[in-house]
């Protein structure tokens, strides 16, 4: 049960650039007023566009966080078997990157149970505004 979402170009670069700018920033750079940015940012479509964008920034940092966690528990594991580190150096080395590495875990996890739920509510909100039919229509924002 899936909708196309209609996004603008100008939509997309004000989200794209809302990824590392302030709302009146991101307006600016999209060629827009404060006002219609924030009009836009009411807009699901919008919404959904700039959920997907933010769930792609933090698979992307997971991804590069995934490719540095091989070298850097090569150097945890150095430290852990160097009997002239402190320990407490090698428990706070250790504590780091395993730290690291669930929450990372713990944020895609959550984002995709988010979602899930996200599109659950959107289907049953559909289906108590229009019936089952309507919730299969196409494209209507």
């Amino acid at each position: 049960m899936s909708r196309s979402i209609v996004v603008t170009g100008p939509q997309k670069v004000f989200c794209q650039s809302l990824l590392t700018q302030t709302v009146p920033q991101a307006a600016r750079s999209a060629g827009i007023c404060d006002r219609t940015a924030q009009r836009w940012l009411h807009r699901p479509a919008v919404r959904a566009y700039l959920r997907d964008l933010e769930a792609q920034a933090i698979e992307q940092a997971g991804r590069i966080g995934a490719q540095f966690l091989a070298s850097t528990m090569a150097v945890v594991l150095k430290l852990l078997q160097d009997p002239l580190v402190y320990p407490a150096v090698r428990v706070s080395a250790a504590r780091t990157v395993l730290d690291g590495t669930l929450r990372i875990r713990e944020v895609l996890v959550g984002e995709e149970r988010l979602c899930e739920i996200e599109k659950k509510l959107e289907e049953l909100a559909w289906m108590a505004v229009g019936g089952k039919d309507e919730a299969n229509k196409v494209g209507e924002d």
